[in-house]
């Protein structure tokens, strides 16, 4: 991957209008990385993560996991082992519109 974009998100669809698109949702930061970028894949579960298990076990090759938990808050998604696993395999960052362990349980990411 290349060097990070260190553009605000509205300064970049700014300039490239529509060659760029933006994930309209806000996210919370658990993964330790402030700026990431790449293609968005984004498994939809309902209050179970066996997707996203088996899609952090193949390679990211740089995709940024976007997990779509259908509004429920009844459990964690992803926890740190699951980031640790996503990062290993070559996910630059991860987030989740569901429930995650709370950011200090989750490792650095070892990303490039």
């Amino acid at each position: 991957m290349g060097q990070p974009c260190t553009d605000h998100t509205a300064d970049v669809c700014t300039q490239y209008g529509e060659q760029h698109q933006a994930v309209a949702t806000q996210f919370q930061s658990v993964g330790g990385r402030a700026h990431f970028h790449g293609p968005a894949r984004t498994p939809k579960c309902f209050e179970g993560n066996s997707m996203i298990r088996t899609m952090i076990a193949t390679p990211g090759d740089g995709a940024v996991l976007v997990v779509d938990g259908g509004g429920s808050r009844n459990g964690e998604l992803m926890g740190g082992t699951m980031g640790m696993t996503a990062s290993d395999n070559g996910r630059p960052a991860w987030s989740s519109t569901g429930p995650t362990a709370t950011a200090a349980n989750w490792p650095p990411s070892r990303s490039g």
